[in-house]
C-alpha cells in the first residue's frame, strides 16, 4: 500500500460487511473522471482497476453485480470472503489530472499507470480466471494444520468446507528450466517430521528466480514430479500455481517448487533479500507461504 501512497494514491475509504451484504464506505467523494483505484490490506495490494467515470459509481458496481459482469462478480466474492475473516480492506484512489499531452493528443496517464502497477506489483486479484477467489479462515486453517503429516491429503480430496474455502484463483505459471542452480542455505530441516512446517532463507537465486528447494526431511510430504502445487501466499492466501520438480536436485532427489515470475514478484513485494520464508505443508500439492 505504501508504494501506491508514495505516487499520489489517497486512502478514500474501505469495504465492510453487514451480515452477508458488501458495503462501501467512502471517506471522501472524488467526482473526477478517469481515475485509478486499488483494494489493499495492510500488507498487500490486492487489486488495481481504472474507470473512465467517477470512482463512487465504479465502486458501487461491486456491491450487487450482475452475473454478466465477471470482474465485478469475482471481486465481490473475493471481498466478502476476505472481510468475513476479519481482514480490513482499504480503498485507494488516484485521479488523472489530465495535464499530459503529446502535441494535440491527450495522454491517458491512468491507463498507462495501471498497466505499470499491475506489471510491477502483480496484485493477486488482477487475474484472468472467472472463478471467485476464496480465502482460508483462521478456524479452517487451524483445522488443516492440526492433522499430522501422514494424514495430509491434497486439497482436491479434502472434505468440505475446507476444500471449498481454498478454491483458488489460478495464476498462470510456466515450468521453469531444470538447470541445477546454487541452493540458498536451508534454515530449518529437522529430522523429525512430526511438524509440517519448515523455513528457508531467501537467498539471491530463490529471491530473483521464484522457487525454493524442500529440505530432505520434508521431501515425502510432497507429491510426484511434474505435479501442480498450490501456494497460498501471505495473510490474504492469494493462490499461485507452481510446478514440483524432483529432477532438479539429482543428488538428493528432494523437490524444487517452481513458481517462476509470479512467485518471484511476491517474494520481492513481501520480503527483503535473505529474509526467512516459512512454508507450511497442507498436502502433497499445496502449501502456505508466509
Amino acid at each position: 500500500m505504501d508504494r501506491l501512497l508514495q505516487i499520489g494514491f489517497r486512502d478514500i475509504g474501505c469495504w465492510t460487511l453487514a451480515g452477508d451484504t458488501l458495503q462501501l464506505q467512502l471517506d471522501t467523494l472524488p467526482t473526477h473522471r478517469r481515475a485509478l483505484y486499488a483494494f489493499a490490506t495492510e500488507s498487500a495490494v490486492l487489486y488495481v482497476g481504472k474507470t473512465a467515470g467517477s470512482l463512487p459509481m465504479r465502486l458501487k458496481g461491486y456491491i450487487a453485480p450482475h452475473q454478466s459482469q465477471r470482474t465485478n462478480v469475482r471481486n465481490h466474492a473475493a471481498l466478502c470472503d476476505l472481510l468475513s475473516t476479519g481482514t480490513k480492506v482499504r480503498i485507494l484512489g488516484w485521479i488523472d489530472p489530465g495535464l499530459h499531452r503529446i502535441g494535440p493528443f491527450d495522454l491517458n496517464m491512468a491507463a498507462g499507470l495501471e498497466d505499470s502497477i499491475i506489471a510491477l506489483l502483480a496484485p493477486p486479484w488482477n487475474g484472468t480466471s472467472t472463478t471467485a477467489l476464496r480465502v482460508i479462515s483462521p478456524d479452517m486453517l487451524s483445522q488443516a494444520l492440526q492433522a499430522p503429516p501422514a494424514s495430509l491429503t491434497p486439497i482436491a480430496s479434502t472434505p468440505a468446507p475446507l476444500a471449498q474455502a481454498v478454491a483458488p484463483l489460478i495464476v498462470n505459471a510456466q515450468v521453469a528450466p531444470t538447470t541445477l542452480l546454487s541452493n540458498p542455505a536451508i534454515l530449518s530441516a529437522p529430522s523429525n517430521t512430526s511438524t509440517s512446517s519448515f523455513k528457508v532463507k531467501l537467498g539471491k537465486t530463490y529471491y530473483e528466480r521464484g522457487f525454493f528447494n524442500v529440505p530432505v526431511a520434508f521431501s515425502q510430504l510432497f507429491g510426484a514430479h511434474g505435479a501442480t502445487v498450490e501456494l497460498y501466499c501471505g495473510d490474504e492466501r492469494a493462490c499461485l500455481h507452481a510446478v514440483l520438480d524432483r529432477k532438479a536436485n539429482q543428488q538428493s532427489g528432494t523437490p524444487r517448487i517452481y513458481g517462476k515470475s509470479e512467485l518471484a514478484c511476491w517474494f520481492q513485494r513481501r520480503f527483503q533479500l535473505d529474509d526467512t520464508l516459512k512454508i507450511t505443508v497442507l498436502g502433497p500439492t499445496s502449501a502456505i507461504l508466509i
